[in-house]
């Protein structure tokens, strides 16, 4: 009937909305580029969205990853701006090889290092950008500690 159709539809609508949602935040952080809560939060976002597959995908095509990156350069001093940056190219990295040589090629590991070597007393930024080299694959102490 009519009822699990029209539920099915808006299953589908919800999730092409939360699909569609990656270029729109990616649109917003590059519109107002001096507001670093909006950048901040934006960060925040994606990286939830880049939980999903599709969403992370997106974020590829979009040119997001240079977008957070270049984001982590500008607003380098901003320790939040780190941590949301790192978690971010962690949670893409979780796609795989082919998310992984994305974050490698726009810079991502370099402004992973520089977040560390920025905020070397913020245990949240070390936090994220140790996760986010783990998932890389970069291993820049060798045991850990």
């Amino acid at each position: 009937g009519a009822r699990p159709r029209a539920y099915s539809a808006g299953v589908r609508g919800r999730a092409e909305r939360q699909h569609g949602g990656v270029p729109t935040i990616l649109q917003a952080m590059r519109n107002h580029p001096s507001v670093t809560k909006l950048q901040h939060t934006a960060l925040e976002v994606i990286r939830n969205l880049c939980v999903n597959e599709l969403n992370r995908q997106s974020l590829l095509q979009s040119g997001g990853l240079p977008l957070v990156v270049d984001m982590m350069q500008k607003l380098v001093d901003d320790a939040e701006i780190q941590r949301s940056g790192c978690n971010v190219l962690a949670s893409v990295a979780q796609g795989g090889m082919e998310f992984k040589i994305g974050v490698a090629e726009c810079g991502g590991i370099l402004a992973v290092m520089k977040a560390v070597e920025s905020h070397p007393d913020n245990d949240n930024v070390l936090r994220a950008a140790y996760q986010a080299l783990r998932l890389l694959g970069y291993n820049p102490g060798g045991g850990g500690g």
